[in-house]
């Protein structure tokens, strides 16, 4: 974008998704469903709990306790590096992001 001239958008927008979301209103820009967040995008627990709500579903599971099934390289190859980044470990993540259910009878 910047090669082609784009550079004072991204600037005024701040980056290419709200450049994009502003361009085109109507289409769905579910940022968990991108590889690039925008920064800070993984501070936010609904972020993180949307994200992993996505991966559930491309993964067929019914229940969110189901998630300690999938190993961490399948989170990393949807896009939650940066997820996994911010705990440590997905066990971790798992207990912050869903408080409500009982893991400890899942591990």
């Amino acid at each position: 974008i910047r090669e082609l001239g784009g550079s004072g958008i991204i600037r005024y927008h701040g980056n290419v998704t709200s450049a994009l979301k502003s361009a085109f209103p109507s289409s769905n820009w579910s940022q968990h469903e991108q590889r690039n967040k925008p920064n800070n995008y993984w501070d936010s627990i609904d972020n993180q709990r949307a994200f992993l709500d996505s991966v559930a579903s491309k993964e067929g599971l019914t229940t969110v306790t189901e998630l300690i099934k999938l190993p961490t390289t399948t989170i990393r190859e949807m896009g939650g590096r940066g997820l996994l980044s911010k705990y440590s470990s997905y066990r971790d993540a798992l207990k912050s992001i869903y408080p409500s259910c009982n893991w400890d009878e899942s591990f």
